[in-house]
């Protein structure tokens, strides 16, 4: 844990000059392929120190790169929301996207907690079975592995940095 807060907290000082240097879209794309080749080893070999390590420090970066661009997008999202329909919906997106994190933390919490109850997990034992070992390691690695496939297929459709520069090259043009 201690390795994966150092990796977020240099990620979060280097994350505004990557993106000004290869582009919002490039520096998502960038985020989610470090966490999926960081997840990799680990998925493979969970008990492994180099693969743990590796997994914390693909995560310190993902999440710092992922939580940042996020907010951006969503500033972002209002500006184009605004300049397209006249309206601001700061307040309202934002409730939306609280509630949206809300719901899917409490989703994420709720299943995994069914999951490890199904295969047996109890905090009693000093050993948890190998189905409770399995369980843990999926819900470590295989899961998070293929919810950062689909985060990458998802970036690599997003268009915000398009609309935004769009829009800013309109209002641009206007004052000229």
């Amino acid at each position: 844990m201690a390795l994966n807060l150092a990796v977020a907290i240099i990620t979060s000082l280097v994350v505004a000059p990557i993106d000004k240097k290869i582009g919002r879209k490039n520096t998502m794309i960038l985020g989610a392929i470090m966490y999926i080749v960081g997840k990799i080893w680990f998925t493979i070999n969970p008990y492994s120190m180099g693969a743990i390590y590796i997994n914390a420090v693909s995560v310190g970066i993902a999440a710092t790169v992922t939580f940042i661009m996020f907010n951006t997008n969503r500033n972002n999202l209002v500006d184009i929301i605004e300049w397209r329909e006249g309206s601001r919906l700061d307040s309202m997106v934002s409730t939306v996207d609280n509630l949206a994190s809300k719901l899917a933390t409490a989703a994420a919490t709720w299943l995994m907690a069914l999951w490890l109850s199904n295969s047996g997990f109890n905090a009693e034992l000093a050993q948890q079975s190998e189905s409770v070992k399995n369980t843990i390691n999926a819900l470590l690695g295989w899961v998070p592995l293929i919810l950062g496939v689909v985060m990458l297929l998802i970036v690599m459709k997003l268009e915000v940095e398009r609309d935004y520069n769009e829009m800013l090259a309109e209002k641009n043009a206007a004052k000229s």
